[in-house]
């Protein structure tokens, strides 16, 4: 009789498929549908691959910055942007509140050498030529970013900035609107 039981071929469906009626299936159907459609969180991770690709892609010189990410307010001209993403932006201004640039990782390419290099971060933020730059506000589809970069010299030449929208198109993330750009020349009359 033991012999016997491992000579048994199934040629039904699997148990739990088999015993499923149309009703049942259409509902696993929709609650995997429902699942796959809700857009994770994005990781730490992520928002410095974004980051080091919009520098690498539009050749930005941002060689140095200060640790502080800036926070960026969204304003209605940028609401209207990323409109369809304003729930999953407020999750990630809540997840990465405290976030601080961290060393050796964000690159940048450096014209004199050829090469990418680490960008230099700053503690003090308050001595020389630096750049700060805010958290990047990402669309839900990855596909939007808005940035603020601002240099600043710590002297008394001034600085500039202004928030970028980039849009990614085959691959790479391309200048689509600036915002709020300004320049500030303190010293000179």
């Amino acid at each position: 009789m033991l012999g016997y039981a491992s000579h048994i071929v199934y040629t039904t469906p699997l148990p739990i498929i088999g015993s499923m009626n149309n009703a049942a299936i259409y509902l696993l159907a929709l609650l995997m549908m429902i699942i796959s459609s809700c857009s994770l969180d994005m990781s730490e991770s992520e928002v410095y691959q974004i980051l080091n690709q919009v520098i690498a892609d539009n050749k930005l010189q941002v060689n140095r910055v200060c640790q502080d990410f800036k926070s960026l307010h969204l304003k209605n001209e940028y609401k209207e942007v990323f409109s369809q993403d304003l729930e999953f932006i407020k999750n990630q201004k809540e997840q990465f509140s405290d976030l601080k640039v961290k060393p050796n990782k964000l690159k940048y390419y450096n014209e004199r050498t050829g090469n990418y290099d680490f960008i230099e971060v700053d503690t003090t933020c308050s001595e020389g030529f630096i750049y700060h730059i805010s958290l990047p506000i990402v669309s839900e589809d990855r596909q939007k970013v808005l940035i603020e970069f601002n240099q600043d010299c710590n002297c008394l030449l001034g600085g500039q900035g202004g928030k970028e929208l980039y849009v990614r198109r085959n691959g790479r993330w391309e200048k689509e609107k600036s915002f709020d750009r300004w320049i500030s020349l303190e010293g000179a009359l």
